[in-house]
Parts: structure tokens; sequence; C-alpha cells
């Protein structure tokens, strides 16, 4: 298998049941990776790095081999060439020939590698018409002057796949959306600029298309195409122009786009996106020394530094509500961060949760604005050189970021988001109700009979069939949703391929119910 730090944005990648693919983003510190696959090349699937090879059996994989990089791959394929495919159900043929374009079967595919399909919300949501609502009235205030939410759910609950539909509703709405995840090793709440750099680094875009990169470069491309925002950078003394970063970001990037070398370009791009943590003095010297001779280019435009430091949130914070404004004058609504686990707030010591603490403070402020936060602004404690404690806690008063943050209850990490958000920002999940699970069952089996019309359900079915994926949530057999999303999937397929397995799935069910 490929190792996971190989592995990079744009690397064509061979996954054992879905084919070949392009990898898009990096999510999860690596450990996951999200796929345009040819067969469904309109489609972003997440799935878990260890599944994917960039390499059969030690040997590239050739377009015109039995298994090439654009053709579902069969279960005979894969024995030929001596590889079993993986445990669970395996779909004949891949995808169906002639229906790639069939939008029932690429919410079947997405659904069954358990992620929110793009174009089939509905199909993948059931009980949470309250909290999209409070989400879209959120959108709505986000786009004149900034908001912020916080969802509460315990485990299964299903706080994740909310933030999938929150993700969706959100470009659908017009908005730039970067994710990051929590975790007990990387990307800690305790490190301002490695969430930063999740959150920049995976961002995606409402107008993007499968061959577009995540992250700030789109964004650049059309900045730097607005002779307002042009003007402002040149100036440098109103506007997006007087951002310590962004006016250098975006002076360097339109002046890049004369020059065949990519390298500037990627290096400059890095350093803005919390990739780069080296001296920026060398950066700002080979900027410089490309643009020497030029008049229109030459000065005027210092790179600092960003630094991996635990003081620096307001750095950071700075950061994302410049980009907020940027993706507004650029044509966006503006920008959504979605901040899920929070939870691992708990994980850390005392001095790391102090620093976490100021965090989500800093992002807190940058989203509701002084007057919307329960706390002081005078009481962030700003680090950094003279240039960065010189930054103000926002770029602008009226910001135009939603900040999403998702945890279990009755944690440290909630009891601190109380303090600092009104108590009407937070938002308690409850478990979906059996009639819920009806309403799933049915919604999935109606995708299935249009992605194939030969299958007849009707609620003879999908209503005994939500009946059993209650009873198997409620006796913790299955932890959410999305779980019992793949398991109707999964029974569905087997009526469709293997009516004789039926048995077999009805003693496994019978044995799990006790």
């Amino acid at each position: 298998m490929t190792a996971k730090s190989e592995i990079a944005a744009g690397d064509r990648i061979v996954h054992p049941e879905l084919g070949g693919g392009v990898v898009r983003r990096l999510r999860r510190g690596g450990r996951a990776l999200l796929v345009n696959f040819d067969s469904n090349p309109r489609l972003l699937l997440e799935v878990n790095t260890r599944e994917v090879n960039s390499e059969f059996q030690g040997a590239p994989i050739q377009s015109g081999s039995d298994i090439s990089a654009g053709a579902p791959v069969s279960p005979e394929t894969l024995k030929k060439a001596g590889k079993e495919p993986r445990s669970g159900l395996f779909r004949r043929g891949g995808v169906r020939a002639g229906r790639a374009s069939d939008q029932a079967a690429r919410t079947l595919e997405a659904l069954r590698l358990g992620v929110v399909p793009h174009g089939d919300l509905r199909a993948s949501s059931v009980g949470r018409d309250p909290e999209l609502e409070l989400v879209r009235s959120d959108l709505d205030q986000a786009a004149k002057s900034g908001a912020a939410r916080v969802f509460l759910g315990d485990y299964g609950a299903g706080k994740t796949h909310l933030l999938e539909l929150i993700e969706r509703e959100a470009l659908h709405a017009g908005f730039l959306v970067g994710r990051a995840t929590f975790d007990a090793e990387y990307i800690m709440p305790s490190h301002p600029m490695r969430v930063y750099r999740e959150v920049v680094s995976s961002l995606i875009y409402p107008d993007s298309d499968a061959s577009t990169q995540p992250g700030l470069a789109p964004l650049f491309r059309k900045a730097v195409q607005d002779e307002k925002i042009g003007a402002e950078v040149r100036e440098g003394r109103r506007g997006l122009g007087t951002h310590l970063y962004l006016r250098p970001a975006l002076h360097y990037f339109k002046a890049l786009e004369g020059v065949d070398d990519p390298v500037p370009r990627d290096l400059l791009l890095d350093w803005i996106s919390g990739q780069r943590s080296e001296d920026n003095v060398e950066l700002d010297a080979v900027m410089r020394a490309l643009f020497r001779s030029s008049k229109t280019f030459r000065g005027g435009a210092r790179i600092y530094s960003l630094k991996d430091f635990q003081p620096w949130a307001h750095v950071y914070s700075y950061l994302l509500g410049g980009i907020s404004v940027l993706a507004r004058r650029s044509g966006y609504r503006g920008l959504v961060v979605l901040l899920d686990e929070a939870e691992n707030f708990d994980l850390l010591g005392t001095a790391a949760r102090a620093f976490a603490e100021t965090v989500f403070s800093c992002l807190a402020l940058a989203a509701l604005g002084p007057d919307g936060v329960t706390f002081d602004e005078k009481e962030i404690r700003k680090g950094g050189f003279s240039p960065q404690r010189r930054l103000p806690l926002m770029f602008r008063r009226r910001q135009h970021l939603y900040l999403v943050s998702a945890m279990t209850p009755s944690t440290t990490g909630e009891a601190v988001l109380r303090r600092l958000i009104p108590d009407e920002r937070m938002t308690e999940l409850g478990y979906l109700s059996q009639e819920s699970y009806h309403e799933l069952s049915k919604r999935v089996a109606a995708v299935f009979e249009t992605a194939y019309p030969e299958m007849a359900f009707g609620e003879k079915l999908s209503r005994p069939l939500g009946d059993v994926l209650w009873s198997l949530m409620k006796n913790n057999h299955i932890d959410n949703p999305r779980e019992a999303t793949k398991l109707t999937i999964e029974f569905l397929d087997l009526i469709r391929l293997r009516s004789d397995a039926l048995s077999t799935f009805f003693a496994d069910v019978k044995e799990k119910l006790g």
C-alpha cells in the first residue's frame, strides 16, 4: 500500500472497488482522502488512505491493463491478479455501465462510502430539518456580519454527518468552506497555526469542478483580476491593501502570473497557507529579487512570519477574517469554518487548554464581533513579534465568517464555549426517532429504485427495515445514521445481487438483536 505521507493532492490512486481516481485533498492528517474517481468524475468521495494504491504488486498500473486507472474493478479481475477484494458486499462490475451520469447512481456511490452526496442532500438527511433551518438563517447573517453555532451531541447523534450537510448547504448558498477535525496528535485546538492550515488547505468552492484544487489559489486567481482589489493592494493604504498578510500574498501572486516557473508561486501559497514555518526573510528576499527590475511590482509588500506558536491565535483569526472579506469582495458570500471533534479540548494539559481557549475566543470574536460574544476582547493576550502584536483582533468589524463547531456535551470544552458565546448559539442534537429511521430507509429505497428501475420495494420493505435500523441503533449495534444508511444499501444490494443470502443476513440481524 502507498504510505499516506507519499500521497498528495493531485496524485492518481487506485481503489480496489472504485477503480482509479485523482486525490483532491487530504483529511484527518492524511488518514483519509477526498477523491474524484474516473467512474464518477463529478462526485467527491472520501476513502481511507490505507485502502488505496498507487501501484499494483510493485508495478505501475497501466491504462491498458485489466486493472486500469479508469475502469471499475470486479472481484473476478482482482482474483486473477492475486488480490482478493476487501470484506463486505462487492458490487459486481463496479459502477453500472452507462449510468455514470445518473444522479441516483452517484448518490448511492457516495452513501455506500459513508459520505454526503453532492447532489442529493435529501437522501441522507432525516430528522435534522430544524438544525438546517438554523444553519440557513446563520448563513444569511454570516453574509452580512458573521455568525457562529455550536452543535452538542452524544456519540452516535450524527454530528459529523450534520457538518457534512452544513458544508453542502454553505456551498449551495455561495460560501467557501474549510474544515478542521481536531485530534490528539497533530491538529490540536491549542495550536492555532495547525487549525488555520487545515482549514485553508481544505478550502472548497461553490463554483468548483473536478479540476479545481482545494486551497487558496482559486480565490487568489479570482481576486487579482478585480481592479478595485488590485488598486488597494498596490497602494497599501485602504481595504485589503492594509492586511499585513493578504496584501503581500495578493501582490506577489499577481506578479507571478507572468512567471513560467511554478516554484515561487508554490512557495508563496505554502507561506500564506501556513505550510511554511521557516524563515520568512528568505522568502521575502526571493520575491523581491524576482521583481527587482520591475517598475510595476517592486517594493512595498514585505512578507512577515507565520509561526506554529501557541500564543499566535489572534494572528490566524485575523487571517481567516481577512479571507472572509476577500471571499466576499471576490463574488462569494463569505467563509464557513467547520470544526469537528472539539471535545479533544479535554485531552489537553492545563497550559495547552489555556491556549486552546484563546483560539476559540479569537475565532468566536472573528465570527461574531465584539458585540456578539460574552467576553471582553481585552482579555485576549496577543503574542508574536512587534508587527503581530500590533495587529487588530479583527481585520474588519463586519466580517463574513461563519464558525461552526461540533462536540460531545458535558466536557470542559463545552464549558469554555458557553463562556464565550451566547446560549442561543448553542444547539443540542438529540438522537433520531424511530419515525426518522422509517423515513431514512424510505428515502434510501427510493434512490435505489431510481438507480435500478427493475427494483421495486415500496412501504412493504422500507418500513420494516426502518424498524430493524431503529432496534440496532437503540441496542448500540450501530453507532450513527451513517452506518444505518450503509447497512440499508448493503441490504438492498443483497436483494439485487444475491437474494439467496437474505436468510444469512436476517440470521445475523437476529443474533445481534439477541
